[in-house]
């Protein structure tokens, strides 16, 4: 009895201790642990949620900023000494098949600060000189001039060319 004794008891003790601490992982441990990853879960979805409305907002304002620039741009085309309405319709024209696009609007927005602070003070010169021409009795040279700025468009150097030929024929 000594051998059965020894062994058996010990053994008793393992098994239900360690039944103990398997109640104890099953009916204590486990639960808190589910209930922790669901909350993160939760916290997470939540998070990421306001992530994605933030982003939205964020691309509505910069749609709506750079589609008030672009509409900014084209009226001021129109302002001034020499409007040019053929310029404020390209402006425009980009805004409409720009749509909701944020990256389109802001190529719009772009075109219109383009015209406005690069193209349009040379093709105002340029238009000057040729009208300066015109009642000099130089019509040729001012119908080269009024060619030019046609075929110009919006590009800038294009235009600066126009400037410089308007001057060169004019001085």
């Amino acid at each position: 009895m000594i051998g059965a004794g020894t062994v058996i008891s010990p053994l008793i003790k393992v098994i239900v201790t360690v039944a103990v601490l398997a109640g104890i992982y099953f009916f204590v441990v486990r639960p808190i642990l589910d209930t922790t990853e669901d909350i993160s879960g939760n916290v997470h979805n939540q998070i990421r949620r306001s992530q994605q409305q933030s982003n939205q907002a964020s691309r509505a304002q910069d749609l709506e900023f750079s589609r008030s620039r672009a509409a900014s741009f084209a009226q001021g085309l129109l302002a001034g000494s020499q409007p040019w309405p053929e310029a404020s319709r390209a402006v425009l024209d980009c805004v409409k098949k720009a749509g909701a696009s944020v990256q389109a609007m802001k190529r719009c927005e772009k075109l219109g600060e383009t015209i406005t602070s690069k193209v349009l003070s040379d093709r105002n010169f340029a238009t000057s000189y040729a009208d300066n021409l015109e009642t000099q009795g130089n019509a040729a040279d001012a119908a080269k001039v009024r060619g030019c700025i046609d075929h110009a468009g919006y590009d800038p150097a294009r235009m600066r060319g126009c400037r410089n030929l308007a001057d060169q024929l004019l001085f």
